[in-house]
């Protein structure tokens, strides 16, 4: 690569300190990462853009490059478990501490497998939810607040609404926030 095109990848003055500078971009790219619905080909695109600016930084660094491994496997945690609060929560719970892990983490390698965990949980966690068929346009990346689908879920049990199915088979009396989410997600599983 030239310095010409390095510096597409990899924006920088002459006075700048490289290190400082890859670090600001590491930060910007976990900020996405953690505030971003999770949408695979978004999240990949934006991994494509991380290794040319990493492959970069290493270039004016000369440094060797980071092995990146593409495969990697993590147990489906929710593959037998039917019931939407104690999935919801799994869930909650499993995608914060792969997110506090992605905010802490040292390198792009790091960054990287961090996100393809919370891609692939986030895989998981969907194929649980019921579709449902929806005639009105439903935005993929608007989520609603985790506490108030969190009650609406609760509010579904109390009704007899406990395991997943029970979405479609008791539409009736589910609360709207919780049919919304299901729609959402259902839209969301296809752009896996």
């Amino acid at each position: 690569m030239t310095e010409n095109e390095l510096k597409i990848f990899f924006p920088f003055n002459e006075n700048d300190d490289l290190d400082d500078l890859f670090e600001e971009r590491l930060f910007e790219f976990k900020q996405f990462f953690i505030q971003k619905t999770i949408i695979p080909k978004v999240f990949e695109a934006k991994i494509e853009k991380l290794l040319k600016i990493d492959k970069a930084y290493n270039i004016l660094k000369n440094n060797l490059k980071e092995q990146f491994s593409t495969s990697f496997k993590i147990e489906n945690p929710f593959e037998i478990e039917q019931n939407i609060l104690t999935v919801f929560n799994r869930y909650q719970i499993q995608k914060n501490e792969i997110k506090t892990q992605l905010q802490q983490s040292q390198s792009t390698v790091e960054l990287i497998q961090y996100v393809r965990t919370l891609i692939l949980l986030t895989k998981f966690y969907l194929d649980k939810w019921v579709d449902i068929p929806t005639h009105k346009e439903i935005v993929v990346s608007k989520e609603p607040d985790p506490m108030e689908l969190l009650k609406a879920i609760k509010e579904f049990n109390l009704k007899g609404g406990v395991n997943f199915v029970d979405i479609s088979e008791k539409i009736n009396i589910c609360p709207d926030i919780l049919i919304f989410e299901s729609k959402r997600l259902s839209l969301q599983r296809n752009l896996y």
